[in-house]
């Protein structure tokens, strides 16, 4: 689901470009209220299923955490909202098939970086992964 999801985002963002060429302000913030709509939707399924609702107590915990605060800042703010908003500045320049073929091969690339960085090895189903990222970012380019 989550690589359908991302292939229509782009599929959207592109068309919605093409319409509102001076709104990626805008058009960024709508993507990110959809998925934080869809991303709440899902959480508050999974802890009824669950019965495991965090209590008042835990969520002042976690918001009392500096390291929390950090990470969700950060998170939120710089590899989430901004690289959104570069993506769909891009997307100006970029077709929505080839932003998202390259953004496709961001596991293939991470994967990579982790091998070389800091010793990470991979397994048959990563490396058979990694093949077909690759492979489709080569067939397509033709």
């Amino acid at each position: 689901m989550q690589a359908i999801a991302f292939g229509v985002s782009f599929w959207r963002t592109e068309h919605a470009l093409q319409r509102f060429p001076d709104e990626a302000n805008r058009i960024t913030a709508a993507g990110l209220f959809s998925s934080f709509l869809l991303s709440l939707v899902y959480t508050i399924i999974t802890c009824v299923v669950e019965g495991s609702t965090p209590t008042l107590q835990q969520w002042s915990q976690w918001f009392s955490s500096a390291e929390i605060m950090i990470a969700l800042v950060w998170t939120g703010i710089i590899t989430t909202a901004l690289t959104t908003y570069l993506e769909t500045v891009a997307m100006k320049t970029v077709s929505a098939a080839e932003s998202t073929l390259l953004l496709s091969s961001d596991p293939f690339w991470a994967s990579l970086f982790a091998w070389i960085l800091c010793g990470e090895t991979l397994g048959a189903l990563g490396s058979i992964g990694g093949v077909f990222i690759v492979g489709a970012c080569v067939v397509s380019m033709w």
